[in-house]
């Protein structure tokens, strides 16, 4: 799944974010003043949009996992860069997204948010499709 496509499913999730596409396929995401929106390059949007959806973050093992007790987990490794930071706003927007994916398809979440197909978690993916 792009970066394009999770931002998307975590505006969803937010609920408060104005999103659009421009003509030339570019995505603009604002939060409510109308300031850019970005939780994988931001770490101020990513907190709260962990805070707004629920979402758990844990870092241990060079690791960073986000998601809700008994649902989800969205793992992200630190390395090769070793950004525990950019790592833990990944886990969040992937969490963030399943939860924009349930929203439109089922109260079961079932789409992955590693490599955009139904069926599978996740957490049990290993295709790095970002």
């Amino acid at each position: 799944m792009s970066d394009k496509e999770l931002l998307e499913l975590a505006a969803k999730a937010a609920g408060n974010i104005e999103y659009f596409w421009t003509e030339n396929g570019n995505l603009v995401l604002s939060d409510p003043d109308g300031k850019r929106w970005n939780p994988l390059t931001d770490d101020g949007d990513a907190l709260r949009l962990a805070v707004r959806r629920g979402i758990e973050v844990r870092n241990f093992n060079g690791k960073s996992h986000a998601g809700r007790q008994g649902h989800f987990w969205c793992t992200e490794d630190w390395f090769p860069d070793g950004d525990q930071y950019a790592a833990t706003r990944r886990a969040i927007v992937r969490a963030a997204a399943a939860v924009g994916a349930s929203q439109m398809t089922s109260p079961i979440y079932n789409i992955c948010t590693r490599c955009g197909r139904k069926g599978h978690c996740a957490a049990s993916c290993k295709e790095n499709k970002r």
